[in-house]
């Protein structure tokens, strides 16, 4: 009787045993799970940064193709032909699309 009671003790250690690590493997499962819809999310928020800048990038290269025909005063693009309001007006848009980025 003794030899089946450690018996028994033996068999229920191993069970609490394999029930822990299936809690644990659960728990790993869950947050693999979580990391990867973060990972999805970020891979997201790269992939809109860098279209972002290749946009900003290219309207900066066409902006700075303008010819100004009738002097600097009478183009629409004037105020943008100078080199200081150019970057302004870059660092607005990539302010604006770095806020949009943040609302995923």
């Amino acid at each position: 009787s003794g030899k089946e009671a450690r018996t028994h003790d033996l068999l229920q250690a191993e069970q609490d045993l394999v029930f822990v690590f299936k809690v644990q493997a659960q728990t790993c499962y869950e947050t693999l799970q979580s990391l990867n819809e973060e990972e999805t999310q970020v891979a997201a928020a790269w992939k809109k940064i860098s279209t972002c800048l290749k946009d900003m990038l290219a309207c900066e290269k066409d902006i700075k193709k303008i010819k100004v025909q009738d002097g600097p005063d009478h183009s629409p693009y004037a105020i943008l032909l100078n080199s200081n309001r150019l970057e302004d007006v870059i660092d607005e848009l990539a302010k604006k699309k770095w806020n949009e980025l943040c609302q995923i």
